[in-house]
């Protein structure tokens, strides 16, 4: 039977490029962005207000290691 014929590089390039240009590829990457920036307005951030960070720390003792090990005061 006949089979599929091997895509060149260039066909490899092309396809590639054009699956990065994609409305998919940038919608995908906004929605990723967003989701990014949740955190950073949930959760107080050392750059902008050291007090607020250590108030939340001493108030979640709990949450505080899961935090820090995610460097989520640290987002912004």
């Amino acid at each position: 039977g006949a089979g599929v014929p091997a895509m060149s590089v260039i066909g490899w390039v092309r396809w590639f490029w054009r699956q990065l240009t994609s409305m998919r590829v940038a919608l995908i990457l906004l929605f990723l962005l967003s989701l990014g920036a949740i955190p950073g307005s949930l959760i107080p951030q050392t750059s902008v207000d050291d007090m607020k960070v250590q108030a939340f720390k001493e108030r979640h003792t709990t949450l505080t290691p899961i935090y820090e090990a995610l460097q989520l005061f640290d987002v912004y």
